[in-house]
């Protein structure tokens, strides 16, 4: 059985990234609805990704943006 560990940052601000000389990120910054309707269109598939997603979207409708129990 494999276990993963999910969590949700928020509020977050723009800071340098610290990474390897081979090592190539491309930030995109997509509002939650947008991600979750990626989801949906099969634009996303990666299964812990999904995941996260939904879990955060269900959570956050349930207790409102930026409280998540």
């Amino acid at each position: 059985d494999e276990v993963i560990h999910l969590y949700v940052a928020t509020d977050l601000r723009p800071a340098p990234l610290a990474r390897e000389a081979d090592e190539i990120i491309d930030l995109h910054r997509v509002p939650l609805a947008e991600a979750v309707a990626m989801v949906e269109r099969g634009e996303i598939r990666d299964a812990k990704t999904v995941t996260a997603l939904l879990l955060t979207a269900t959570r956050m409708s349930r207790t409102g943006p930026g409280v998540l129990r």
